[in-house]
């Protein structure tokens, strides 16, 4: 039996054949409890995916190491049958992502067989099931990959920022998870604005405010045995708060970095670490940078 070409006459009723078929389950949901519809599709799956490996070894004597479930699908898949089981927001974010490697074995599958071969028909199946089960839990479980949900997830630490999006300087912004400055509290010193942020001027670059942010983190995870710390400058996170800066730099910025090192390895030494992190997803995110 041949194998089918890619975006083939047999590809392509393999896909319109396999989209009718799961949009018809999702739909048919409408009409039968929730619970049992989950656990009876995730266990004939299941059933399917054993079939199939079976199949695999005593059909096509294919080797076990061949059949271990370490390739990105395989893994999407069994991930993908336990959340339908026990819905969880993060199941479903890393099933989300994963699925990725499922849409491209649809879109460019390699040594598939043409229809109505059983093995072909499996992979297709397995495949799809991954994309349903996303598409499943988002129009009945309501669950959505958002900000909102990803920053509800965010570990507990100290988060910093720096932004110029108000249009009259660089302000410095450090929070917990929960986005609120937490400038006020520990530096009521300091050149706070109305907005719980450090006022640093027109003089200074975001860049610099990132660091001075960093800082001032910093200091607040020394005081309060805090080991988290959260950025999205790669520029300070990676290089300034390492003592790695270009000489021509101007001397204050030269100097905090120096300064900030010396804190970074004070902080490492007592277990803290620093991360990046997106800064769609900051929390002390200040918006438009310059």
């Amino acid at each position: 039996m041949e194998y089918i070409s890619i975006f083939s006459k047999n590809h392509i009723f393999y896909i319109l054949f396999f989209t009718l078929f799961y949009s018809g389950l999702i739909y048919s949901r409408k009409f039968l409890p929730q619970r049992k519809f989950e656990i009876t599709v995730a266990v004939a799956l299941s059933f399917v995916k054993i079939i199939t490996y079976m199949g695999r070894y005593f059909i096509n004597h294919e080797p076990l190491y061949a059949l271990c479930p370490i390739h990105i699908c395989n893994v999407s898949f069994i991930l993908a049958v336990i959340f339908l089981i026990k819905p969880n927001l993060k199941g479903f974010q890393l099933v989300f992502y994963m699925s990725l490697g499922a849409l491209a074995a649809i879109l460019f599958p390699e040594a598939v067989k043409v229809f109505p071969d059983p093995f072909g028909i499996a992979f297709f199946m397995e495949h799809f099931f991954i994309i349903f089960m996303i598409f499943y839990q988002m129009i009945y479980r309501a669950v959505y990959v958002t900000k909102e949900t990803i920053k509800k997830e965010l570990p507990e630490g100290i988060y910093f920022d720096a932004g110029t999006g108000r249009g009259n300087g660089v302000e410095s912004k450090v929070s917990f998870k929960d986005g609120k400055s937490i400038l006020p509290k520990f530096f009521p010193e300091e050149n706070i604005n109305e907005f719980g942020n450090l006022f640093l001027g027109t003089s200074k670059t975001n860049n610099y405010g990132e660091l001075k942010a960093l800082d001032l983190a910093l200091d607040v995870a020394l005081k309060e045995n805090i080991l988290n710390i959260f950025g999205d400058s790669a520029l300070v996170i990676d290089y300034w708060s390492k003592g790695h800066i270009k000489n021509d730099m101007d001397y204050e910025t030269k100097l905090l970095s120096k300064q900030v090192t010396e804190k970074r390895l004070e902080f490492e030494s007592l277990g803290g670490t620093i991360t990046k992190i997106s800064g769609d997803y900051n929390p002390a995110d200040l918006g438009f940078h310059k």
